[in-house]
């Protein structure tokens, strides 16, 4: 299975990790497979609740997935608030978008995961609303009757011209961009998928309408990324100015390592390279 058409955005070891731009957005992947060693070290990250979840999970296989992404998010916000990952705290929005509680020492960040099988991916961005979603491409018998509840007239329409091999990939392609989006918005599936609109026969693929208004979907950019073989991914983010180009994003892809940073990591001695950039535009 071929991805999507994305840019060439390349995933590299985060070991020169460049400045995160105030207008930029950084993605991580994350591989959700470790021994049993890593697993246990990588549990000493999370907070009762998150140690109470995992117990409660009912496989070996959960368990292990949920401690090593609550862990990676954890060791990845915290090289940006320069905070140790095991004291973040998370707060939840209205419909359930999870933030960081009280970062103390850096500007507050925009962040979003999501995770399918033995993979996840963190999107961070300093100042802009940001969402990611990543999903398996698995055969799926009932596909057109999720179209028909999930999909917009329009989008629907497409599917139906598709061959049934293409009509699936587009499907999981559709998928990742309308609930980075949701993500970006914080709204969850309270919106409805079907009022977000996506065109993802283009490159990048372009919102067409949000919550039924095409100006405001305006606003809005998304891409696909290259994820790992069998999965489609995308990243969606707001700008701040409606003139292209002007307020674009520049995406940077990092590997996360498994055994980096160590869990007894320093953030307070962090190269100042991992954090966001001051707007020095203003007075002092």
């Amino acid at each position: 299975m071929q991805q999507p058409s994305a840019k060439a955005f390349p995933w590299r070891p985060p070991g020169d990790l460049p400045v995160l731009p105030k207008r930029g957005i950084h993605v991580w992947r994350v591989a959700l497979a470790a021994d049993p060693e890593a697993v246990a070290c990588a549990a000493r990250l999370l907070d009762a609740e998150e140690r109470l979840h995992a117990e409660r999970l009912r496989t070996e296989e959960l368990r292990r997935r949920f401690i090593l992404r609550r862990a990676r998010l954890r060791q990845i916000l915290s090289l940006y608030v320069a905070e140790h990952p095991g004291l973040l705290r998370f707060a939840r929005g209205q419909y359930g978008k999870p933030r960081l509680a009280e970062p103390r020492r850096m500007e507050p960040i925009e962040f979003s995961s999501s995770h399918s099988a033995d993979w996840a991916l963190v999107a961070v961005a300093a100042v802009r609303p940001v969402g990611i979603d990543i999903e398996r491409v698995r055969p799926l018998p009932d596909v057109q009757e999720l179209c028909r509840n999930y999909f917009a007239p329009a989008e629907n329409e497409a599917l139906a011209k598709l061959v049934s091999t293409q009509r699936l990939e587009t499907f999981f392609r559709l998928w990742v961009c309308k609930e980075a989006v949701l993500k970006a918005l914080g709204t969850g599936l309270s919106l409805g998928l079907d009022q977000v609109v996506v065109s993802a026969d283009t490159a990048p693929p372009k919102l067409v309408a949000l919550g039924g208004e095409a100006n405001r979907a305006l606003a809005w950019r998304l891409e696909f990324l290259p994820s790992a073989p069998g999965f489609f991914a995308a990243v969606a983010w707001e700008e701040s100015s409606l003139q292209p180009g002007l307020d674009a994003a520049p995406i940077e892809l990092f590997d996360f390592p498994p055994d980096w940073p160590s869990i007894d990591h320093d953030p307070l001695d962090t190269p100042a390279a991992l954090r966001p950039i001051e707007d020095r535009s203003g007075p002092e």
